[in-house]
């Protein structure tokens, strides 16, 4: 629910910046906005939720004292936790 609630936030501030940058065309603006958003709910969505399942302990020793999640490799646990919900989310 929080990458989601997170979701709605950048979304609506990347209108307002666009807006507020102001294009000269409205398709220009909309292309904007619509690349702004990807971007945005991509890194949010996809990347950070990776991110905090992973457990880089054994490959990269000094990330691992950042991420210390359960997971140190693909595993039937992180398929039904993490793969199951990149599907709900996105």
């Amino acid at each position: 629910m929080f990458i989601s609630v997170v979701n709605m936030v950048l979304s609506t501030l990347t209108i307002k910046m666009i807006n507020w940058i102001g294009y000269d065309t409205q398709s220009e603006t909309m292309t904007k906005i619509t690349n702004g958003i990807f971007v945005a709910q991509f890194f949010n969505t996809g990347l950070i939720y990776l991110l905090v399942y992973a457990n880089f302990g054994e490959t990269m020793p000094k990330l691992g004292r950042i991420f210390r999640g359960p997971y140190y490799d693909y595993t039937s646990e992180w398929y039904s936790t993490v793969g199951g919900g990149l599907i709900i989310y996105t």
